[in-house]
């Protein structure tokens, strides 16, 4: 914990001073030097220190050097400076989204050409465009197409504490928006070459689609923008009242696909394995079934990770939900705080621009909170003098709700200043709601909804019954 914390002081600092990155190198490995000096003398503060110091530059220069990614002279950011019609080459990246009476689109661009260049130039780089029509259901990701399009640098505003719209585009590697006026200007062309990590995330993002269209055709067309949203992490379906509601319940965070959706996952996948793995006599005599139903559990998990778009909130609950499930299994849970702490210290590397996010936030902050605080409200029932009366809790179904409000009160008071300085409110009635939707979303339709999506490859009839099932849950909430 100390040392993720270090880190991210060294990151939210960097911002306050213009020091280049390399300048730290030097004092970074001379500090680390010492640490292990020290080490060898069993100088433990020592090395607490010195790894604290370590950690703390390591986390500016890290910082430092995300700020100003330099980029090849073939991307896009050096090719189109300034407004301009394009004609791309390249590939459908993602599942196209819906976006009012149109849709987005992300390209992975090959090729570009327009009125300043003299020929189509090799390119790379991700652009997002918006189609004012519906998108041609001959392309799916992974396949090549040619269009024309209406190519910008994201917009920047110059008003402080305002959204930047280009940084949060960059996050998801997108550096570049335009517009196309007509399906007409989007053609199919014949396949291009792809590396093979590109080919299996298009191969995700066909069945991420194939599963949309699914849903789509199972249900009527709120119930199946909410189930997408479950599922598949694809919101753009939802319509804005409806979304309105569920943020001003303060429940919208069960929409978005966290660590809520991929602990009962886990829970599931781990209860399935468990039970085919206790079949076996010689399994239970020569290993530990219970871990290795826990161990069994990550290959599934990672690939619904990617299944629902590898969006930064899943891979964070899938990071986290990971770190558990290891220390589980190693026998090393010896501290919730420090599991997340090393799921948090292990994201932060992998980009210290996250720290800035409203969501990376919000969700160890969370659980933090929850950790801490829930063990006090258990206390304070348990407490003989607290006045409050034991046998009803003690009750399995009394236990569940209690969990569930000590749960949600914990998160709400540990969030409440990030939800302010974010989002400007705050609901008032967010236990009730949570009481109310939380069982019928998470412990009805979400696994009624992972089924559905197994069952789609054995058997569309049964995957099309569980669906319809599942529904009834979500037109209740």
């Amino acid at each position: 914990m100390p040392t993720t914390l270090s880190y991210a002081l060294g990151i939210v600092l960097s911002s306050f001073f213009s020091t280049p990155a390399h300048v730290f190198y030097l004092p970074i490995l001379l500090i680390f030097s010492l640490a292990l000096v020290s080490y060898y003398f069993r100088q433990t503060i020592i090395v607490f220190f010195l790894l604290c110091m370590t950690f703390f530059f390591f986390g500016f220069v890290q910082a430092e050097r995300d700020e100003a990614p330099i980029y090849e002279s073939t991307h896009i950011t050096r090719i189109v400076l300034e407004k301009q019609e394009a004609v791309i080459v390249g590939k459908l990246a993602r599942m196209v989204l819906k976006n009012g009476g149109g849709c987005q689109a992300q390209i992975d661009v090959d090729f570009l050409g327009s009125e300043h260049l003299d020929q189509f130039l090799p390119t790379t780089g991700r652009i997002l465009l918006t189609l004012l029509d519906t998108w041609p259901k001959t392309i799916a990701p992974g396949d090549s197409l040619i269009l024309k399009a209406t190519l910008q640098p994201p917009a920047v505003s110059n008003t402080p504490g305002t959204f930047n719209y280009r940084k949060y585009l960059s996050r998801k590697n997108v550096y570049l928006i335009g517009t196309v006026r007509s399906a007409i200007l989007i053609q199919p062309i014949d396949d291009l070459p792809a590396h093979f990590i590109k080919k299996i995330r298009y191969k995700i993002e066909q069945l991420r689609t194939l599963i949309g269209y699914k849903i789509e055709q199972s249900l009527p067309p709120q119930s199946a923008a909410l189930y997408k949203a479950l599922l598949i992490g694809d919101r753009s379906g939802i319509e804005p009242t409806l979304l309105e509601a569920f943020k001003a319940s303060g429940v919208f965070h069960i929409l978005a696909i966290s660590g809520l959706h991929l602990s009962l996952l886990a829970l599931c996948l781990y209860t399935v394995f468990f039970w085919l793995l206790r079949r076996s006599e010689f399994l239970i005599l020569r290993c530990n079934v219970r871990k290795s139903a826990m161990i069994l559990s990550i290959l599934p998990l990672m690939f619904y990770t990617l299944l629902a778009g590898a969006q930064p909130p899943v891979m964070r609950s899938f990071i986290m939900t990971l770190f558990i499930i290891i220390a589980i299994g190693t026998d090393r849970l010896r501290s919730p705080l420090t599991t997340i702490s090393g799921a948090a210290l292990l994201i932060l590397l992998v980009d210290p621009t996250t720290l800035e996010t409203a969501s990376f936030q919000l969700s160890f902050t969370a659980v933090a909170a929850i950790i801490i605080i829930t063990p006090v409200i258990f206390k304070l029932f348990e407490n003989p003098q607290s006045g409050l009366k034991l046998q009803p809790v003690r009750k399995q179904v009394g236990l569940f709700f209690l969990s569930i409000t000590a749960v949600t009160i914990a998160a709400t008071l540990g969030t409440v200043p990030l939800l302010l300085h974010h989002f400007h409110r705050i609901s008032l009635v967010t236990l009730p709601a949570i009481l109310i939707i939380e069982p019928l979303i998470c412990f009805w339709s979400l696994p009624l909804g992972f089924l559905s999506i197994f069952l789609l490859f054995i058997s569309p009839d049964f995957a099309d019954i569980t669906l319809r099932l599942g529904s009834y849950g979500l037109n209740v909430s």
